[in-house]
């Protein structure tokens, strides 16, 4: 099970994801996937699974962002931390 697979079958459960920013930066966020509050309503122009991005609503920031499925390093998952190979540490 790769990482996009585990994430959508634990569908709102808290994340946290260790990935490199574009700017070469790590970092780590706390995030739901799945959350639809204070959404518009028009949705997006683009599917972002297609592009490996991933949609998630940043708990601290309290905002919407989109993650680089290819620049995640490690997410934990309630409590079970997971490898960029999808196995448990």
């Amino acid at each position: 099970m790769n990482i996009m697979e585990r994430i959508k079958a634990n569908r709102g459960r808290l994340l946290t994801l260790r990935f490199v920013k574009k700017d070469g930066s790590m970092r780590y966020m706390r995030c739901l996937y799945g959350i639809n509050r204070g959404l518009s309503g028009r949705g997006l122009k683009y599917v972002p699974e297609e592009r490996g991005l991933l949609p998630v609503y940043d708990i601290d920031v309290k905002g919407y962002r989109m993650i680089n499925l290819g620049s995640v390093e490690i997410n934990h998952i309630e409590n079970f931390e997971y490898s960029l190979s999808g196995e448990k540490i």
